[in-house]
Parts: C-alpha cells; structure tokens; sequence
C-alpha cells in the first residue's frame, strides 16, 4: 500500500497521513532552514578564524562558546529565553506560530527564540568540528610549502586550507540533515511550534503508528539521501576523490 501512495489515515487528525504530514514538513523546513543556515554561516567563519589563531583570545572564546552550546541542554535554553524575552522583557511570544495571514515581520517575531535555541547549540557543534578540522590541515606540508611561496596568510586559510578541512564538516552535517527535517522534538513540544518533531511526539503519545512510522521513514531517507550527497561533496571539495572508480 506504501508503494502505491497509500500511507494510511491519521487516528489523532482523522485526515490521511499525507494530509497531515506535509504541513508540519513545511513549518519545519521554515524553522529548521532558518537555524541551519545562520548556524553553518556562522559556525564555519569563527571556526577557520579561531583555528587561524591558535592559542589567543579569540580561540579560547570560541572554545568556550563551542562547551557551552554542546554542554547546555535544548530544554533548559529554550525555557531561559521564553522566561528571558517573553515573561520579563515581553519582546516575543512564548510560542506557538502566526496565523496565515499575519505579516512578514510578525511570522519573524514566533521564529526568532526557536531558531535561536536550535542555532545556538548548532554553532556550538559545528564551530568546534570546523576549528579541529582547520588545525590539523593547516600542520599539513602543502601549506607550508604554499606560505613559503609567499602566499598571503589569508589566502592560505581561505583558500587552500578550508576546502580541504571541510571534508569532515561536511559529514557531520550531512548526518544532522534527518535531523533537520524531523525536526527539533524538544524545541518544537517546548515553544508548540506545529512541525515534525512535534508531530512525531503527539503521534507517539496518540498511539497513531500510521503517521509516527511515515514520519520517521521520511526522515530515514532524507538522511540517507543527505549521505549521498556528502560523497557528492566529497568529490567536489578533494578532486584526489573521484566518485565510481579510479580515474584512467
């Protein structure tokens, strides 16, 4: 029945499976989207510059940023930023989303504190692996050799260095996009953000097999799909790497 596009119906909403799905698929995408691209454009930079310095104020402030958003918890920052800008300043709504016709800057004001949870921790990751990455290409001979040549230091972070320290960043994120479109459970439940981590949970606590399993077979493939891609990359990043086969 799957195969032929019948993925059942949904107990909880009553609706198809589909129905119900593609929804909250959007609403992740949206929040999800937004965290992913702040934190990768944000992460990668401080990442290479902290690496360039080893050592200095700024490595040891990115190190300590990178502890924290791994160590602090999603609940707990989620819950100090609501208590923060939402109970005390009374800046940004607690949760929820707005209604289809609000405006632009009104839809922005329900996504800042969720993406700012999501990001804060995702830089935190990423700007670490970047950094580790970074050091120990910049050891490597070729960048010696291209800094006696006379390469400029900025050249030789920007561009000989970072492309090939992305080979492994490039996994790391390739393994969180199933995370991505699943969506983040516990941000989402927290700040009733209608998307894929909130619909599996609902689902799990309804009872409702049908939508729980399309939802989480969804986000299987999209992690597979999203490792397909990080070999395309691969390739693409190290042209020593040649995707079917040795070149002739």
């Amino acid at each position: 029945a799957a195969l032929s596009g019948d993925l059942g119906y949904s107990r909880l909403f009553g609706q198809p499976v589909l129905d119900v799905l593609f929804p909250a698929l959007k609403n992740t995408v949206i929040l999800m989207g937004t965290a992913f691209t702040l934190a990768v454009c944000v992460a990668i930079p401080i990442g290479t510059f902290a690496a360039s310095k080893p050592r200095s104020a700024v490595d040891y402030g990115v190190n300590l940023f990178a502890f924290a958003g791994i160590s602090i918890p999603s609940f707990w920052l989620a819950l100090m930023l609501i208590i923060v800008f939402s109970v005390f300043l009374g800046w940004l709504p607690a949760g929820g989303i707005a209604s289809d016709g609000a405006g632009l800057f009104e839809q922005a004001k329900y996504l800042v504190l969720p993406v700012a949870t999501i990001a804060t921790l995702s830089i935190g990751s990423y700007s670490r692996y970047t950094r580790s990455s970074m050091l120990e290409v910049l050891r490597q001979d070729y960048i010696r050799t291209a800094r006696a040549k006379g390469a400029s230091r900025r050249r030789v972070v920007w561009k000989h260095a970072l492309r090939n320290a992305m080979i492994p960043v490039v996994t790391i994120l390739a393994l969180d996009f199933g995370y991505l479109f699943s969506g983040a459970l516990v941000t989402e439940t927290i700040f009733s953000w209608p998307g894929m981590g909130k619909l599996i949970f609902d689902s799990v606590m309804g009872n409702d097999f049908n939508l729980a399993l399309v939802a989480l077979l969804f986000a299987t493939a999209l992690t597979l799909s999203a490792n397909l891609l990080a070999d395309i990359c691969y390739a693409w990043l190290d042209p020593r790497i040649v995707i079917g086969g040795e070149k002739a």
